[in-house]
């Protein structure tokens, strides 16, 4: 970008760069990997429209989870704006450009949905998120949709975003550009509006690799074959430094389904949700005794044998990740009791009442959750919800030792083996998850984990 017969003041590094500038399509995630030069692309996608007649109707605004994380941003902008559009101002009390025609770009955070709400009612066409997997909600990016807009019908609308695998957004973000369909293809939603992803890596950008060789041998040095995949290649199919990357298999802990022993102790766990998923996890304990598919797992291994997860499905029935089905609490207790029953039938297994979120026993100005559920005929023991604990025991079990692991997963469990090898370490409590990943069958085979049975106070009946 410049003015004809001057320096080039900047231009794209790569093709996966002009693609993104160019790219016709209104949604649009870029990047993947560290160092393809991601942020000078996010800036330069909306400056290209700058000078081009739209005047004050082109507007822009960039968001990232914090303020503090906004300083690379301002730094680049600083260094780019004035160069390539003379008079650009950054007015650094608003956290805003504007532009010699009336244009102009904000620069704001956003952590939850109840920040968006600050920009209801507004038009903002150029729409922009920095490094989209720190956002835990997909509910703030949809929020973006609902301002992303022109009373103008000539302006263009972009939603243009930026990510490198990993962080608390990163199943949702897998889930909405990556998982639907190969990269550079266009996804269609239902709606007729059409998003895609756009991969690059460090060895796209031939401008950084010449004047940093350095970094580039640094990110092929790195030990964690996961984080080195990530960072390098930008692998979506792996989640570095998660919480139980170290002690998760899916070849040692995940088993094709068989008919669980009757003589197996059989219960449920239960993590409500409304507004977010709830989970129903049903667990065996082996006796010892030989499973039908020939295995003697270890007396006292759990075996995840059943879920039920309570979120929303999109058009092509995948779950949408962290959505709810905010379904009544009574109507849960009849959807687990036409489970059980079919289980029951199938498999001639009794399940215990087992332990819940200690939250549905509480009471305000009527029945608890959990009433409402035992007037269903399903009942529960409040779980212990030391959090710290729980998840350690989860990981020992999960490992077991060098022969097997105590803890098994049939592979129709689904929700659990998408959300538990993704789970991040909490920033502030090393030994804990980040409460605002999605996090709710991790919750219940956490209550799982730290059950002692009951057979004493409940009997053998099933709850």
């Amino acid at each position: 970008m410049g003015s004809s017969g001057a320096k080039v003041i900047w231009q794209p590094n790569s093709r996966p760069q002009a693609l993104f500038l160019s790219c016709p399509y209104p949604e649009l995630l870029f990047g993947g990997a560290r160092g393809p030069g991601k942020t000078d692309s996010l800036l330069m996608a909306f400056l290209q429209h700058v000078n081009r007649g739209y005047g004050s109707e082109w507007k822009g605004i960039i968001f990232r989870q914090t303020y503090k994380q906004l300083e690379e941003i301002v730094a680049k902008s600083r260094r780019f704006f004035p160069a390539i559009c003379p008079g650009a101002q950054f007015r650094s009390g608003a956290m805003e450009w504007i532009f010699p025609a009336g244009e102009s770009l904000k620069l704001r955070h956003a952590r939850r949905p109840a920040d968006m709400e600050n920009y209801q009612g507004h038009e903002y066409p150029f729409v922009g998120f920095d490094e989209l997997c720190n956002l835990s909600s997909q509910d703030v990016y949809e929020k973006a949709k609902g301002f992303c807009r022109s009373s103008n019908p000539d302006v263009p609308k972009m939603i243009r975003c930026t990510a490198n695998p990993l962080g608390p957004g990163h199943l949702w973000v897998k889930r909405y550009f990556i998982d639907p369909a190969p990269a550079l293809t266009p996804i269609e939603s239902t709606h007729g509006g059409k998003r895609v992803f756009i991969p690059a890596t460090i060895y796209d950008n031939r401008h950084l690799v010449d004047a940093d060789p350095e970094y580039v041998r640094r990110l092929e040095s790195i030990a964690d074959d996961m984080l080195r995949r990530a960072w390098l290649n930008g692998d979506w199919d792996v989640v570095a430094g998660s919480f139980f990357g170290d002690v998760w298999r899916a070849d040692r802990n995940v088993l094709r389904p068989f008919s669980i022993p009757r003589s197996w102790y059989c219960f449920r766990a239960f993590d409500w949700g409304s507004a977010r998923p709830f989970t129903v996890g049903w667990w065996a304990i082996a006796d010892g005794t030989e499973a039908p598919d020939g295995v003697l797992y270890p007396r006292g291994a759990l075996i995840h044998f059943a879920e039920w997860y309570g979120a929303k499905k999109d058009a092509s029935g995948r779950v949408v990740p962290n959505e709810g089905l905010r379904l009544p609490s009574r109507d849960v207790a009849r959807g687990i009791r036409a489970r059980e029953a079919e289980m029951r039938q199938r498999m001639g297994i009794t399940v215990n009442p087992g332990p819940a979120d200690p939250a549905i026993f509480a009471h305000q100005d009527g029945p608890s959750v959990a009433d409402n559920m035992s007037a269903e005929g399903v009942r529960w023991v409040p779980a212990d919800n030391t959090r710290v604990t729980g998840w350690q025991q989860m990981r020992e079990r999960i490992w077991g030792d060098d022969e097997c692991p105590m803890l098994y997963v049939f592979n129709t469990c689904t929700e659990i083996i998408r959300t538990l090898p993704a789970a991040p370490h909490d920033e502030r409590i090393p030994d804990d998850i980040d409460t605002d990943f999605e996090d709710h069958a991790l919750d219940a085979a956490r209550y799982a984990c730290m059950f002692k049975k009951r057979e004493v106070f409940f009997g053998n009946s099933m709850g």
